[in-house]
C-alpha cells in the first residue's frame, strides 16, 4: 500500500459528516472572503503533514499511529451518532481522543509547539556548549557515531 502524501489533520472521516448531496464541504475561507465546495480529500491537510525525519524511525510512523486510533474512533463516533448519546464510556473516550487530535494536530497548534520545543533544545544545547570542555565532549560523541564536526568552538571561557 503506498504512503499517503496528503496527510490530514482533519481526519476525513469527521468532515464526511458535513458533506452536502455531492460529497462536497462548504468551505469558509475567513482571511480571503471566499467560499466554496470541494471534497474532504482537499481540506484539512498538508503534503507529507505528518512525515518525521528521525534516525532510525519510519518517517511514516505517526501517520501509522494516528492511522489506527482513527480505526478505533471512527466507529465509536457513527455509533455516537447513531445512538444521540455518549453513555458508553469507550464511546465517550474516543470522541475525547477525537477532540484532542484535531486539537493538537493542526498548523497554528504545531507551530507553536514546535517553536516551544526549538527553544528548548537552543537552551540545553547552549548549556551543554558552555565551556571548551563540554564542547570537546559534544564533539567527540559526534565523531564517534560519524557525524563531521566543525572545529569552529570559540569562547573565552575556560
Amino acid at each position: 500500500m503506498a504512503e499517503a502524501k496528503i496527510q490530514h489533520y482533519v481526519p476525513q472521516y469527521y468532515l464526511r459528516s458535513f458533506i452536502d448531496a455531492k460529497d462536497h464541504l462548504y468551505v469558509v475561507d475567513r482571511p480571503r472572503g471566499k467560499f466554496f465546495r470541494v471534497p474532504t480529500k482537499k481540506v484539512g491537510g498538508e503534503l507529507y503533514f505528518n512525515l518525521i525525519n528521525v534516525k532510525g524511525i519510519d518517517p511514516f510512523a505517526v501517520e501509522k499511529a494516528l492511522s489506527e486510533m482513527e480505526g478505533i474512533v471512527a466507529p465509536a463516533l457513527e455509533r455516537v451518532k447513531a445512538a444521540k448519546s455518549l453513555t458508553t464510556e469507550q464511546d465517550r473516550s474516543a470522541v475525547m481522543n477525537l477532540i484532542a487530535a484535531v486539537t493538537l494536530r493542526n498548523p497554528k497548534q504545531r507551530a507553536a509547539i514546535g517553536e516551544i520545543v526549538d527553544q528548548a533544545g537552543q537552551r540545553m544545547l547552549a548549556a551543554g556548549l558552555e565551556t571548551r570542555g563540554r564542547y570537546d565532549e559534544y564533539a567527540a560523541a559526534m565523531k564517534a557515531e560519524g557525524t563531521p564536526v566543525r572545529e569552529t568552538m570559540r569562547s573565552s571561557r575556560k
